[in-house]
């Protein structure tokens, strides 16, 4: 049963990553879709979406409009007007390279391509040039009369080098900063001359807000495109187009050239009651078989409202949000039924072997191969992979140490099994609710790691914290045995009858080896090791030394109880001196990622790179790791070895 549990978990898993990037594919290519012309008139409101897909025109309005208004679900009705509104003028700067490869057909292609992208452009749009060989020269700005460019292109001559790069450059400054813009690019090969470098055009590119496109009139033999060529286009929001003829780059610069959408216009009644002179518009369109989400605020007005954010266009991309959940839910209770739904006589057998463990001959022998954690083929499986993988990796018994001190009764494979397992459930989940897989596995990977070492490390700190805490009352109890007449053993014993925490259960331990045979200095040293406590080593010590040279131990053990008393409070002493340093190290440390999540959450258009782009999840990763060597610094300036 928890085989099938686990594959139909694997699967719902496997469906939710396929989702996210389905959605992720479709939020790339959902356009330039905006809402504009909010009016309101006796209590309607009436906007226009434009940017649309031309499609099969009005036919392509399919299915219900949905429509909220502030969180209200408003009656909407949507049409396709007959008579489309006039779009704003485009501008578009054409990049002709002319360097000594481009000489003869490739040039004339350039010419004719050129042409056609010129008789196809509305008249209203503004068109330059720019041609570039050893170096870019701006042969008509956007404002030059159509018949300047015309002139331009026909005298252009193909010599010299490539600056594709500068030519980029100076086209985006050509352009300005208003409007619709775009640069069409038209060139043979990479950049050979350009003062500019690729990383600097890119980030030009990307800071101009306009649109590149680059048509390779000559393409690599492979089909494959030109790194430089595809980086310029997708830092411009555009793409490459590859044209091997004069008809294909033609054809490619006329479908440039016409402005190929579609408005619609919608009409809804307001909420009653509505008196905010600003709004939410939350609309669902469903548009030629794939639905539009746009999401913005504007004022209820006449005029022209702002360009709205657009979701990433929805479609059928729930189910697979859904379907992921559904794996992330159902990966986290197959962890509970592994290792906390244990069968009754597994949590019998365990039970017998605490009582066994006491008076073992290491208090904590090897588990039962019959262990709940490995009921089923699965778990077994992974359990024996993990196995392989400690073993190897020679991390068993500093593990199996550091388990032992936090009281954590897990075999080192179990734990390392453990490990993974929250580490995918983390990548899962950040990757569902960031919506970015890449983001999910830089920021849960971390966590599969950190989080149970931490865990580890709290509960030992906690545990050695109870222990110190503990020791001078054990050793006073010890002492008044001594001195009524008990023997060491029975004194200690008394510490295990009338005590409680870890101190009794390492007592405890320690009584159970000596009864075994092992000398009872030995079993309290090797309760020092596991605990990693310096007083216990001087109770140890003191032990030996009267056994060796004689004289009242009842004294000693009372003088060594005053002296951890002594140093206790010392620590805690030095802990409220350093506690404002303390806590300036856990304030810097926690302001980064907390000011990053309220930017995350308040601005995700501004923070949102850092977990979409490449980059982003670069330097992301790079202030982890300077945020934790920070930690680290701060942690060894505040803490005071005693």
């Amino acid at each position: 049963m928890r085989g099938r549990i686990a594959a139909i978990s694997l699967l719902l898993g496997l469906l939710g990553w396929l989702g996210q990037a389905s959605a992720t594919a479709q939020e790339a290519d959902r356009g330039d879709v905006a809402l504009t012309d909010v009016t309101v008139q006796d209590g309607r409101v009436r906007f226009l979406v434009t940017g649309l897909d031309r499609g099969s025109g009005a036919a392509a309005l399919t299915g219900t409009v949905k429509l909220r208004v502030d969180g209200y679900s408003v009656a909407a009705q949507a049409a396709v007007p007959e008579v489309q509104p006039e779009l704003a003028p485009r501008t578009t700067m054409l990049v002709i390279d002319t360097s000594g490869s481009m000489a003869g057909p490739l040039l004339d292609e350039a010419k004719a391509a050129a042409g056609s992208f010129l008789d196809a452009a509305p008249e209203g749009d503004r068109i330059g040039l720019v041609a570039f060989a050893d170096r870019p020269v701006l042969l008509a700005p956007p404002t030059a009369p159509r018949a300047v460019v015309r002139d331009a292109v026909r005298g252009l001559s193909a010599a010299g080098q490539t600056s594709l790069y500068d030519a980029v450059d100076l086209a985006l400054t050509a352009l300005g900063t208003e409007g619709d813009r775009q640069v069409l690019v038209m060139s043979d090969g990479p950049d050979t001359v350009s003062a500019l470098n690729l990383p600097g055009l890119l980030n030009r590119t990307q800071a101009g807000d306009a649109r590149v496109d680059v048509v390779s009139v000559r393409p690599a033999a492979d089909g494959a495109t030109d790194p430089q060529q595809a980086a310029i286009a997708q830092a411009g929001g555009g793409q490459v187009f590859r044209a091997q003829s004069a008809g294909e780059a033609s054809q490619v610069f006329r479908d440039q050239a016409a402005q190929d959408s579609t408005t619609v216009a919608v009409d809804a009644a307001l909420p009653p009651g509505l008196t905010a002179s600003t709004a939410r518009l939350q609309l669902t369109l469903p548009w030629g078989g794939r639905t539009v989400e746009i999401d913005t605020t504007t004022p209820l007005a006449a005029g022209t409202a702002p360009v709205g954010e657009i979701a990433p266009e929805a479609g059928e991309s729930w189910p697979w949000l859904a379907a992921g959940l559904a794996g992330v839910f159902g990966a986290v209770a197959l962890i509970v039924v592994a290792l906390v739904a244990v069968p009754r006589s597994v949590r019998d057998r365990r039970r017998v072997q605490k009582l066994v463990a006491r008076y073992g001959a290491e208090g904590r022998g090897p588990a039962s191969p019959s262990n709940g954690l490995r009921d089923g083929a699965l778990r077994e499986g992974a359990l024996e992979l993990a196995e392989r993988v400690v073993a190897r990796r020679g991390i068993g018994e500093r593990l199996a140490a550091r388990l032992d001190r936090a009281a954590v009764a897990w075999r080192p494979n179990e734990w390392l099994l453990l490990c993974v397992a929250v580490g995918l459930a983390a990548t899962a989940v950040l990757g569902l609710l960031l919506g970015s897989p890449s983001a999910g596995i830089v920021l849960g990977a971390p966590v599969g790691w950190l989080g149970p070492r931490l865990f580890l490390s709290v509960r030992a700190s906690r545990r050695l914290a109870a222990f110190g805490t503990d020791l001078p009352d054990a050793l006073q109890l010890v002492a008044s045995g001594l001195s009524s007449g008990y023997s060491l053993p029975q004194a200690l014993d008394s510490v295990v009858r009338l005590g409680d925490g870890p101190i009794a259960v390492e007592v405890g331990r320690a009584l159970a080896q000596s009864r075994l045979g092992t000398p009872v200095e030995d079993a309290l040293e090797q309760v020092a090791d596991r605990m990693d406590s310096v007083d216990f080593r001087w109770v140890v010590m003191a032990i030996r030394v009267q056994r060796e040279v004689g004289g009242n131990l009842a004294d000693v053990l009372l003088q060594v109880a005053e002296t951890i008393r002594e140093r206790a409070w010392l620590r805690r002493h030095v802990k409220a001196l350093s506690a404002e340093g303390r806590l300036s190290g856990v304030i810097l440390a926690a302001l980064p990622p907390v000011i990053g999540g309220y930017m995350y959450l308040v601005r995700p258009e501004y923070a949102g790179a850092l977990v979409t782009e490449p980059l982003g999840l670069v330097m992301l990763a790079a202030g982890a790791v300077m945020l934790v060597i920070g930690m680290i610094a701060m942690n060894k300036i505040a803490k005071v070895e005693l």
